[in-house]
C-alpha cells in the first residue's frame, strides 16, 4: 500500500517523525518502570537480609541401648550426669537377670539396678517392683530399657532417663474393683487364731483373671530381733533390723507373690513395719521377695524390717492381698 501527501494531511496515517516521537515515549516509560522495580527489589533486599536457619537443640533423652554388664551400665549413668553411688553387687537371682547392684541415687539405697538376658524379664521385674511400691504406698518409678531395669525413686528416673534414655514406668493405684455389690453385706471373717513361732497357716489364692485356684502352707520359722546388716552398706541409719524367716509349700495349683508385701511385723510399741530393702547376713530375701511354688515344692527365705532403737518384734503378720484376716504369729521376748 502506498501513503500519500493527503493521507498525512486528512490523519489517516501520522506523519513518520511524529510516531518515532511516541515509540520513544513508549520505551521511555517501560525504562523507568523496569528501573522503578530495579530499585524496589534492591530496597527491599537491603532492609529484609537473608538468614540461615537451624533447628534447636534437640532437648530429648538419648537412644537407649543394651549394656553387657552392671558395671557398663552405670559407668554410662554416671558419665551423663545420673551418678549411683555407694554400689555394692548384689546376687542375680531375679528371673532372666545377668548382674545387679543396689546403690544410692537421689537418698541412700534408694536404687536397684539390674541388667537382664532379654526386654521381656526387664518389664516383668519393672512391673511387680512397682506393684510392690504400690502395695507400701511408696513412690516408685522404673526405668526399663532394652535389656535393663533401674528400680529407684522419681526424682532421680528423671536423671536416669536423661542420661541413658529408658521408658519410665511410674506405679499409680490399681483402679477400684467395678464389680456389682452383693445383696446383702458379706460376713467378715473370723479372726484367725495367732500361733507361735513354728506355727503353720494355709492360704487360698483365687486368681480371677484366669479364674484357678491354688494354695500353700506358710510357716513362720524363726525371728532375729537383732539381724546383722550383709554389709556395711546395709546398716540402718537409725534403729536396727530384724529379720523373719519363712518357709512356704505349695499344696494344690501354682502361686506366685511376693513375700515383702505379705509380711509386716507389728512392733512393741504397736506399730506396724513394712519389708526394709536392706539385706542381712541371716539369708537370701527369696528372689528379692518373689516365691514361686506349685504342689509339693518348698521355699525358703527371709523378710529384713527397720525398727526404731527400743523396739522389738512382738508379733509377726502375713496377709496377702484381699486374703481376708492376716495369719499372725506372735513372737516371744
Amino acid at each position: 500500500m502506498t501513503t500519500t501527501q493527503d493521507d498525512y494531511e486528512t490523519g489517516t496515517q501520522p506523519p513518520p517523525r511524529r510516531r518515532h516521537r511516541k515509540l520513544l515515549i513508549a520505551l521511555g516509560a517501560v525504562g523507568v518502570l523496569l528501573l522503578a522495580v530495579i530499585v524496589t527489589a534492591v530496597a527491599t533486599s537491603g532492609s529484609h537480609p537473608t538468614t540461615a536457619t537451624s533447628k534447636p537443640p534437640s532437648t530429648s533423652a538419648p537412644s537407649a541401648r543394651s549394656y553387657a554388664d552392671v558395671e557398663s551400665l552405670l559407668a554410662a549413668m554416671a558419665q551423663n550426669g545420673a551418678m549411683c553411688t555407694d554400689v555394692k553387687a548384689s546376687a542375680s537371682t531375679v528371673d532372666g537377670a545377668l548382674t545387679g547392684a543396689d546403690c544410692s541415687g537421689a537418698s541412700s539405697g534408694d536404687t536397684v539396678v539390674v541388667v537382664f538376658k532379654d526386654h521381656t524379664s526387664a518389664v516383668v521385674y519393672a512391673n511387680r517392683m512397682l506393684n510392690v511400691g504400690q502395695t507400701l504406698g511408696t513412690p516408685t518409678a522404673e526405668v526399663v530399657g532394652p535389656n535393663w531395669t533401674v528400680n529407684t525413686v522419681p526424682v532421680f528416673a528423671a536423671k536416669v532417663v536423661n542420661a541413658i534414655g529408658g521408658q519410665l514406668m511410674t506405679g499409680t493405684p490399681a483402679p477400684a474393683n467395678s464389680a456389682p455389690a452383693p445383696s446383702a453385706p458379706a460376713p467378715s471373717p473370723s479372726a484367725l487364731a495367732a500361733e507361735p513361732v513354728g506355727g503353720t497357716f494355709t492360704d487360698t489364692v483365687t486368681d480371677s483373671s484366669t479364674n484357678t485356684t491354688s494354695s500353700y502352707d506358710v510357716t513362720l520359722v524363726k525371728v532375729d530381733q537383732n539381724a546383722q546388716p550383709a554389709n556395711q552398706f546395709d546398716t540402718p541409719s537409725a534403729g536396727h533390723l530384724a529379720a523373719a524367716e519363712f518357709t512356704i509349700k505349695g499344696d494344690s495349683g501354682y502361686t506366685s507373690d511376693d513375700a515383702n508385701s505379705d509380711a509386716v511385723a507389728v512392733g512393741s510399741n504397736g506399730e506396724d513395719y513394712t519389708f526394709s530393702m536392706n539385706s542381712t547376713a541371716d539369708g537370701t530375701n527369696f528372689n528379692y521377695g518373689e516365691f514361686k511354688v506349685s504342689g509339693g515344692q518348698s521355699v525358703t527365705g527371709w523378710v529384713t524390717f527397720d525398727i526404731p532403737a527400743g523396739v522389738t518384734v512382738t508379733s509377726v503378720q502375713w496377709g496377702p492381698p484381699n486374703s481376708g484376716q492376716p495369719a499372725t504369729w506372735t513372737v516371744g521376748s
